[in-house]
């Protein structure tokens, strides 16, 4: 497992490798994932991506803390 801490941008929903249905929690908030790849966004009222982030090829028992990059313009989901 991995352990990814996404803090910024702070106070906003989180959603993990485009399940939009379903909040990782808010930020800042810590995800425990399979090793692999992952993708991390928020999304406006309108459901458009506004901020995102990859990890890429985390190997097992990895601690790592992220901040999103915007997206600009924001993205449909």
């Amino acid at each position: 497992m991995i352990y990814i801490t996404v803090n910024q941008p702070a106070g906003r929903e989180l959603y993990v490798n485009g399940v939009y249905d379903e909040s990782a929690g808010t930020t800042p908030v810590t995800v425990v994932l399979p090793a692999g790849t992952h993708k991390f966004e928020t999304l406006t009222p309108g459901h458009a991506v506004d901020f995102r982030q990859r990890v890429t090829n985390v190997p097992n028992g990895t601690k790592e803390t992220i901040a999103l990059t915007a997206v600009s313009p924001p993205e449909p989901a």
